[in-house]
């Protein structure tokens, strides 16, 4: 299954309730932790999903808000990044113009918003222009 293949597969699997949320909806942290978890295991394999630390950084927060968020307010520059899978989802957006939900969240103490799931889907959200975007925000 090529890589496009799998994001839409993953996206119809995982969100068939998605339209029913809307902008603004406190999101439960386990429902964010679970759509995570998926993502990385149903895209990326086990190895994707070992490597990273994405449920302590969710545990953190007290809870998520479903928002549009301004991409400029995210440190895109906070993870090393693989261009090949910025790529992946450049091409992924192209096609479908819908996106997997990154996940964010404030930190103390600065401005802009930490990464906990998505800095590669976001930057390839930037390279395709986008300006704001869907995402749980973690709230301290």
């Amino acid at each position: 299954m090529s890589f496009n293949e799998s994001v839409a597969k993953w996206k119809l699997d995982w969100m068939k309730d998605d339209s029913k949320r809307k902008l603004g909806d406190i999101v439960p942290k386990y429902e964010v932790m679970e759509m995570v978890s998926s993502f990385h295991e149903s895209i990326f394999g086990d190895e994707g999903y070992d490597d990273t630390d994405f449920d302590e950084r969710i545990e953190k927060y007290d809870h998520f808000k479903y928002e549009m968020i301004n991409i400029n307010k995210i440190d895109l520059d906070e993870y090393s990044l693989d261009e090949g899978k910025i790529e992946d989802f450049v091409e992924y957006y192209k096609q479908h113009n819908d996106y997997p939900i990154i996940v964010v969240g404030e930190d103390e103490g600065f401005s802009d918003l930490t990464i906990i799931d998505g800095i590669h889907r976001a930057n390839a959200l930037e390279r395709c222009g986008l300006n704001q975007i869907k995402a749980f925000v973690g709230y301290l």
